[in-house]
């Protein structure tokens, strides 16, 4: 077995919940020797904080090197089955999936009776919980079983399974082609950010409006809803309409609200919900909402954590770290904001986040220096920011990775870092012109930067009352906007115009 193949089940086993732990062990434990010999194994790897074949050898000394590799894919393949088994009646889909292997397993000893009567229970499962897909397989295998047990009614029988599997399929169609849509849409945000000029949003929205055609949305089930509703956030938080952004967003969180017994059974998407739901919220600035909806989702966590798999704690996990900065971001409170990132940002968490995926890394990094800049903790930010800077990512999140790059120089003024600044202008600059990032907002503060070594006392403030009126304009122009959502450049100068912290300017702004 490859080494990434013994790390699967190592990680796997490390994941483990108490309870599937000891059904494991249960079911395994026989007189049989080699059981022995399998339980010994699964000890062993559940004690190890670090994979160590040398070890599990000392630690199973009955194991041969010889027998390892084929002992530990076995024990993946039996750890698989048996937490299948024991979440069956908690996951529709695997119940669903139980009873059509359990149907072919009379079929196949030529029980059609049973096996069409098995299926008619997994059929009105799915149903019940719109779950045409699953549905669909099933009517197809009953179609199946039909053509081989003749009966008198097989014309009204035929009939009726072939209104079924049209029923079914347009459903299947109409889901299919929504969460394809809402996956390219995803994709597209993820690799290239906002959009950026107007063809590009003549071309998304063209895009986008052809994607819908055919689709009548009062015909759609729970899931076909669920993903028009995941397009509508996708696409308009591509093209800044931010306004439209909230309000599917939050007809996402409530469409699981108004079916309470689906924010169990498919609570990871609820949860996307609830975050992007927040997202919205944070990007109109509105503190008090914010706390209110934030406050929300952790008494769900706390009413609902022990109903959740570990998928789901994960997502909780995240959406209470990045929102959690969020709150002090959008309350304009950076100096409570460090002292809460003091106490959080432990090892252990550290190590958490890397384990998250990059979007949502890059997203936290940028957060945390967010508030450190606002609390005027330079090299703390800086810390965060070179994590994003050192290691540029070819076609992902491009706009977030120059803004980064651009508050670094600012950090870096602040410190006095002078030179420093005129030397990493230069490649910024090139890095920008790369990733096609160097739209108005950014030329006019690159021009500011390459002019800022060689003023004089002067000329600062000038420098920064001129820079501050023509952001002011350009914050009125549609696709610059963004700019602003990532690093209020205007509250900054002011900042330096009134020699007044920045996070001052800021709430006094959102005063007006």
């Amino acid at each position: 077995m490859s080494k990434k193949r013994n790390d699967v089940l190592f990680n796997l086993i490390k994941r483990l919940t108490k309870a599937e732990k000891r059904f494991f062990k249960v079911s395994t434990r026989s007189s049989n020797g080699s059981d022995k010999l399998f339980i010994q194994l699964f000890d062993a790897l559940e004690k190890m904080e670090i994979y160590d074949e040398k070890m599990i050898l000392k630690k199973v000394p009955e194991l041969k090197r010889s027998q390892l590799s084929n002992m530990k894919a076995h024990l993946l393949k039996h750890v698989l089955k048996t937490v299948r088994h024991l979440h069956i009646n908690q996951k529709l889909d695997i119940e669903i999936r139980d009873q059509q292997d359990n149907a072919r397993v009379f079929y196949s000893k030529g029980m059609y009776v049973e096996a069409l009567q098995v299926l008619e229970k997994a059929k009105r499962l799915a149903l019940r919980h719109e779950m045409h897909t699953a549905y669909f397989n099933c009517v197809e295998f009953e179609k199946k079983i039909e053509s081989q047990h003749i009966t008198g009614s097989v014309k009204s029988k035929a009939e009726h399974l072939s209104k079924e599997v049209i029923e079914a399929l347009k459903k299947v169609n109409a889901n299919n082609q929504l969460s394809n849509l809402s996956l390219l849409l995803y994709g597209r945000y993820l690799s290239h950010g906002y959009v950026k000029e107007e063809l590009a949003y003549l071309e998304v929205m063209s895009f986008f409006n052809q994607s819908l055609d055919g689709i009548n949305y009062a015909s759609l089930d729970f899931y076909g809803k669920l993903y028009f509703y995941q397009s509508h956030v996708w696409y308009y938080i591509h093209v800044q309409d931010f306004s439209n952004y909230y309000k599917y967003a939050l007809k996402w969180k409530t469409h699981y609200e108004s079916h309470p017994t689906m924010i169990l059974k498919e609570s990871a998407m609820y949860l996307k919900g609830i975050h992007n739901f927040l997202n919205a919220i944070f990007m109109f600035s509105r503190g008090e909402r914010f706390s209110e909806e934030y406050d929300s989702f952790l008494n769900f966590k706390l009413t609902h954590h022990k109903f959740l798999d570990q998928n789901c704690l994960q997502l909780v996990s995240n959406i209470e770290l990045i929102h959690g900065v969020n709150k002090y971001i959008v309350e304009v409170n950076y100096d409570d904001g460090e002292l809460f990132l003091n106490r959080l940002l432990t090892d252990e968490v550290k190590s958490e986040i890397q384990s998250w995926n990059l979007h949502r890394k890059f997203t936290i990094y940028y957060k945390i220096a967010c508030v450190y800049f606002g609390a005027e903790k330079y090299n703390e930010a800086l810390e965060y920011l070179n994590i994003i800077n050192n290691k540029p990512y070819p076609d992902f999140r491009n706009d977030l990775q120059c803004f980064s790059r651009i508050l670094s120089l600012l950090c870096h003024y602040e410190l006095g870092n002078i030179e420093l600044v005129s030397y990493q202008i230069k490649s910024v600059f090139r890095f920008l012109l790369k990733v096609e990032e160097m739209q108005k907002v950014q030329q006019e503060v690159f021009q500011f930067l390459k002019k800022l070594p060689r003023m004089t006392q002067s000329d600062l403030m000038p420098a920064f009352i001129s820079l501050e009126a023509k952001l002011l304009k350009l914050r009125k122009v549609k696709f610059e906007k963004r700019a602003f959502l990532y690093l209020d450049i205007t509250a900054w100068l002011r900042s330096k115009i009134e020699r007044v912290p920045i996070q001052h300017v800021i709430r006094r702004s959102l005063k007006t």
